[in-house]
């Protein structure tokens, strides 16, 4: 169904209350109700005093069965002013900007009033119509603080101009529904210094058109622009089954009866006033009694249409009106249609190649780490084996040294020689070996006395000798290289011994 949302205009001529709900695709306006003045308002300006304007809203709302939440209040003409200004078209981009400067160089008290609200009116070659309003801030607090303290819960202060955005909650253009008038039908609606003339079609806006004149409806001068723009421009764009069989005036007028005759004579076509100033009777006998003064087709839309700043174009719908229209719009839809499943091809097709490129790559980059790994196997084992080849070496060069450094031959196959032989380190060099069955001696020489000593407790850790005994260390300079030589005393166990005779 829609949230409901309850407008209530605060005017010091008279005021009206619009009930509506928000759709998803438009707002809807139930019920438009206007209510005489408080009878205790002495002045015009005593409607805002809220010891006069809160007792009488309470009185109303529980007369009419309202509800207090979703209360939006639209101050018509206590704004202090509403500024209409033309800027050039190529500032929309910095719309916001310049209206800023526009008000700020109007006075400083202008610059107070101003809340960053305006409206724009029509968008066209000659420039950007922009409506600035100006709120009196002080009166704003006020009537919040008013209306909050007596439980109505206003979710919004705003200008006349923003009434029926507010209802929609955004700033798109309003679906009005009027469900008893599916006839097309006008509007002429006058604030001031502007006249908008507004064409609808099953309660759907299909035409708009802005006008400022200097002039009021009663001037013949503003009925001949007015005629022209209609005759004008408007049977041109649109097909003669969507023309209006009647018109509704609205506004500040200051003699509504005539300008409907003039209207009447001037445009062919019946005009309704289904408001102006001069229509509303105030005299009431109590403040509780409410003119519902709606028409038998149900009373529609009674604000101007204005376009907000995300449509900033006047003839936003003339382009799409008409059987040729359509078809092209058919067109650039599936034209539109068939380029976004080509890029969606392209991008699946982009991705499945991007996913194996990667997957190639890793594959390449495996059989690289793969022939890394093996390559570095290769390496590990040939230098294993190298180093076997060079300890095996040094152990046959061992050898033979010790072969060559014994003198008695029948030594060659003890024991203690193969002992001595396998704990000598390469860094020691055996010079000659001999001895009895008893003891061996060795004549070495080293490099240092370290090697010396690690040499001597290799040999006491052998099984085979009792004793171990390093003598005769004596120290050489050979070619600027210090070498030192010595003898080592080896005492062979008894058993050792008894077994080697």
């Amino acid at each position: 169904m829609g949230r409901q949302y309850t407008v209530l205009e605060i005017n010091n001529q008279d005021m009206r209350i619009l009930v509506g709900r928000k759709h998803k695709a438009h707002a809807q306006i139930q019920h438009i109700y206007h209510l005489a003045l408080p009878q205790n308002a002495r002045s015009a300006q005593d409607v805002y005093d809220p010891a006069v304007l809160i007792p009488f809203l309470k009185d109303i709302f529980s007369s009419l069965g309202l509800k207090k939440k979703h209360l939006i209040v639209s101050i018509v003409e206590k704004s202090l002013t509403c500024y209409t200004h033309l800027f050039p078209t190529s500032s929309i981009k910095n719309l916001d900007g310049l209206v800023d400067r526009f008000v700020m160089n109007l006075s400083p008290k202008a610059s107070q009033h101003y809340g960053g609200d305006y409206t724009i009116l029509s968008s066209g070659e000659e420039g950007i119509w922009v409506r600035i309003n100006l709120l009196d801030q002080a009166l704003t607090k006020s009537l919040y603080d008013s209306f909050t303290g007596a439980g109505l819960q206003p979710i919004a202060l705003i200008p006349h101009s923003d009434a029926l955005d507010c209802i929609m909650g955004s700033a798109k253009l309003l679906n009005l529904v009027q469900h008893d008038i599916k006839s097309p039908y006008g509007l002429i609606d006058y604030q001031g210094d502007t006249i908008s003339l507004s064409l609808f079609q099953n309660g759907h806006l299909i035409f708009y058109q802005a006008l400022y004149p200097k002039a009021n409806l009663d001037n013949y001068n503003f009925l001949e622009i007015l005629n022209n723009t209609y005759l004008g421009q408007y049977p041109s764009t649109i097909p003669k089954s969507m023309h209006p069989k009647l018109f509704y005036l609205s506004g500040t007028i200051k003699n509504p009866i005539k300008a409907r005759e003039i209207l009447e004579k001037r445009l062919g076509k019946p005009v309704a006033v289904i408001r102006a100033t001069s229509a509303i009777q105030y005299a009431k006998p109590h403040s509780a009694e409410i003119v519902q003064n709606l028409t038998a087709a149900g009373c529609i839309l009674l604000a101007p249409f204005c376009f907000r700043k995300k449509h900033l174009c006047s003839n936003f719908f003339k382009t799409w009106i008409g059987p040729k229209i359509k078809r092209k719009r058919i067109k650039v839809l599936l034209g539109a249609a068939i380029l976004a499943l080509i890029l969606t091809f392209t991008l699946l097709l982009w991705n499945q190649q991007s996913k194996l490129n990667k997957a190639r790559n890793d594959l390449m980059a495996e059989q690289v780490e793969f022939k890394l790994l093996q390559n570095e196997a290769r390496t590990r084992n040939i230098h294993w084996y190298e180093q076997e080849i060079t300890a095996t070496k040094q152990q046959l060069n061992q050898l033979l040294k010790a072969i060559d450094s014994i003198k008695d031959e029948q030594n060659w196959n003890s024991e203690q020689i193969r002992v001595v032989t396998n704990l000598t380190p390469e860094d020691i060099i055996l010079e000659e070996i001999d001895g009895n069955p008893d003891t061996l001696f060795i004549q070495a020489h080293a490099d240092s006395r370290l090697r010396i000593a690690k040499y001597e407790a290799l040999l006491k850790d052998s099984s085979q000798f009792e004793e171990i005994f390093i003598s005769h260390i004596s120290s050489l300079n050979v070619e600027g290289v210090p070498t030192y030589t010595f003898t080592v005393e080896c005492t062979l166990e008894k058993g050792g011994s008894e077994n080697e005779s």
